[in-house]
C-alpha cells in the first residue's frame, strides 16, 4: 500500500510537469538578416532589425525577440569604411 506522503509526492511531481509546460519554446526555421554601418556594432544592430522584420513578416510578432532565438550567429566583414553583418537564428516564442 502506498503511503499518503508518497501519493502526495507523486501528485506534486505530476502537477509540476503539467504546469511547467514544454522544456523548450516553439521555434521556427532559421531566419536571416543583414545590415551595414560604420562599425560592427551599428551593422549588427541593423542586421538584427532586418532579422526581426523578416521574422515578423513570416511568423508574426510573437517570434521577433532576438534574445529568444536559438542557434544565433553573426558574421561581419569590413570593406573600406563600411562593415556589413549578417545574422541568423531560429525564431522562438
Amino acid at each position: 500500500m502506498i503511503g499518503a506522503a508518497a501519493r502526495f509526492g507523486a501528485t506534486a511531481l505530476i502537477a509540476g510537469v503539467v504546469l511547467a509546460g514544454p522544456a523548450h519554446a516553439a521555434c521556427k526555421p532559421k531566419a536571416f538578416g543583414s545590415g551595414s554601418g560604420a562599425n560592427a556594432g551599428i551593422a549588427t544592430n541593423k542586421a538584427i532589425q532586418n532579422w526581426r522584420a523578416n521574422v515578423l513578416a513570416a511568423y508574426g510578432v510573437a517570434f521577433t525577440n532576438w534574445l529568444k532565438a536559438q542557434n544565433r550567429g553573426r558574421r561581419c566583414l569590413k570593406s573600406g569604411a563600411v562593415t556589413t553583418c549578417r545574422v541568423w537564428g531560429n525564431p522562438c516564442n
